[in-house]
């Protein structure tokens, strides 16, 4: 997700830039059940865990945040921010099932082995 400046009944309302950098505070708001998600990062494999992103100077939106993988089934809002300016939520985000996995078995059922750095007749899988 990315937070974009908007400004209601301005023509061009999601085309204002900041005038100078902005600090967005982000949460993550009403889970239903607690701890659906348990952060916000700053990359979509983990990176770095944040409670706010920046808009720069001359820019319009924060630049992308990743929620992390999702731990079981439900609902949470993403809360964004800006101190003494504005405030706004995501729409619900619903979460139909959590931690699914791809698990791959040779045809018939046995483990395929392949060795490392090589790769195995596509017809196996």
């Amino acid at each position: 997700f990315y937070v974009v400046l908007s400004v209601p009944g301005a023509y061009w309302s999601d085309n204002q830039n900041a005038i100078k950098p902005m600090t967005v505070q982000v949460s993550l708001v009403e889970q239903t059940p607690s701890g659906v998600v348990g952060g916000i990062y700053t990359a979509a494999d983990g990176g770095v865990l944040v409670t706010q992103l920046a808009i720069g100077k001359d820019r319009r939106d924060t630049g992308w945040g990743y929620i992390e993988r999702p731990s079981v089934a439900g609902t949470y809002r993403v809360l964004a921010q800006v101190q003494g300016l504005a405030e706004g939520q995501s729409e619900v985000q619903t979460v139909v099932a959590a931690n699914q996995a791809l698990k791959l078995t040779r045809y018939g059922g046995d483990k395929l082995i392949v060795g490392k750095g090589l790769y195995s007749y596509s017809s196996e899988l």
